[in-house]
């Protein structure tokens, strides 16, 4: 019945709507988006009794068993597929898991020895709920507000700054340890900020440490599936990986010089990158970005700049 109901609104949708709005119909969503020949269709809120996050999750399955397929481009839309119809007009059945139901509790008040960056702790959160919402995962399996705190407090610049800090283990830095670092590497930057992390003090229990040639596995797993074909994005979803994570995999490799940088970036945004970066200096990527055009992204500046230090070596 819930496959029925989610196959049928994109139907009716003309499979040309992405994932959130169909859901949105599902749930009779009375949100300005919403189209006004849509709110009198047969399937809008044909849904209401599951939360949203329960029909992205079915969605999810209904895409990871063949029942949909997603659009390439920008803003991919959800389509029907062969497996569909015998669901659609046959009466096939489909059988999904239903959802984990998470319990949060309330986080406990965190007293900080040390005084904190208010405005980045609030950055930092923000990053975080964003990074939740793409996984569809609560936010404190991200990283809980202690986590966040620590960030806030000490400063952290280098990578090598982050097993210090509480949370961040060899797989979550890993995973998530790039985009958190370089929004207080930018913080820092702006504010004229130096970091504080002379203050943290170690911790009493003893720390597993960080499997280097694993850490060293993972990017060569990213560099292999580069050199097979597949794109950024497409490595980032078939790892699980965020995308900041692959492109800081594959620019280690363009610093030994096993890729290169021509690959990535076009030479007219290595050379503004590269006068930015001499100006303002290779740590704070935001920084630079604010200095160059629009169409430079920040994935141009991280593969320059691992050819600059890799020239530099």
């Amino acid at each position: 019945m819930i496959a029925q109901k989610i196959l049928s609104t994109v139907y009716r949708l003309n499979q040309s709507f992405g994932m959130r709005y169909v859901v949105d119909i599902l749930k009779g969503s009375h949100g300005e988006k919403i189209r006004e020949e849509h709110k009198k269709l047969s399937v809008y809120g044909i849904g209401k009794e599951a939360p949203k996050e329960a029909w992205l999750h079915y969605v999810k399955e209904l895409l990871y068993y063949g029942y949909l397929q997603q659009s390439e481009g920008e803003y991919p839309v959800l389509q029907l597929t062969e497996k569909s119809n015998g669901v659609l007009f046959k009466g096939e059945k489909v059988f999904l898991s239903a959802p984990v139901q998470v319990t949060i509790a309330k986080e406990p008040v965190i007293y900080q020895q040390h005084d904190y960056e208010k405005p980045l702790f609030e950055d930092l959160k923000k990053l975080r709920n964003r990074i939740a919402h793409e996984e569809n995962v609560p936010a404190y399996l991200i990283f809980s507000d202690s986590s966040l705190l620590d960030l806030a407090t000490y400063l952290p610049v280098t990578r090598t700054d982050l097993p210090k800090i509480s949370g961040f283990g060899a797989f979550k830095i890993e995973r998530y340890g790039e985009a958190f670092l370089e929004k207080v590497q930018d913080y820092c930057i702006e504010h004229k900020i130096s970091s504080r992390m002379e203050l943290k003090q170690p911790t009493r229990t003893k720390r597993t440490p960080v499997n280097r040639e694993r850490a060293s596995d993972t990017k060569r797993i990213s560099y292999e599936m580069y050199r097979s074909g597949r794109s950024v994005q497409e490595i980032a979803e078939e790892r699980q990986l965020a995308a900041t994570t692959v492109e800081s995999h594959l620019s280690h490799y363009i610093t030994t010089g096993e890729l290169d940088v021509n690959d990535f970036v076009s030479s007219d945004k290595q050379e503004l990158i590269e006068a930015a970066a001499n100006q303002y200096g290779r740590l704070g990527l935001k920084q630079i970005k604010d200095q160059l055009p629009d169409h430079i992204s920040y994935c141009d500046i991280r593969m320059t700049i691992a050819a600059m230090n890799g020239r530099d070596k």
